[in-house]
């Protein structure tokens, strides 16, 4: 069901407000520019190895070892290039904060929030 104008206009309004109160908290709970880049990512890795794993289970069947292995490299790789897809949005880690998780962010900033900080 789609909002109607008004609706959206609030939505809108309502948005301009978080991010004019809070801007680096609205950042953290925005979209994630590097999501499509990470999603395409993976799709090639589990792509790549299912071509491996159709290498690797026609060297077993033609009885030929070199294309088994071959198949077997081609899919370890596509597992770990898809496995490297998300990478950590932040930095390191400060000593002392809940962590980079999204509660852990959440935890900070409500802390934060309540001494004065």
């Amino acid at each position: 069901m789609a909002l109607s104008e008004h609706e959206k206009k609030v939505l809108d309004e309502l948005g301009r407000q978080f991010d004019a109160e809070d801007p680096k908290f609205a950042r953290s709970l925005g979209p994630d520019p590097a999501h499509g880049r990470s999603s395409r990512r993976m799709l090639v890795g589990v792509l790549v190895a299912l071509a491996g794993i159709g290498l690797l289970l026609s060297g077993v069947g033609l009885d030929a070892i070199p294309l088994g292995v071959a198949g077997f490299l081609i899919m370890f790789g596509g597992a770990y290039y898809a496995g490297r897809a998300k990478k950590p949005a932040g930095g390191t880690v400060t000593p002392g904060k809940a962590g980079t998780s999204f509660i852990g962010s959440l935890k900070d900033h409500w802390d934060g929030r309540r001494h004065g900080q």
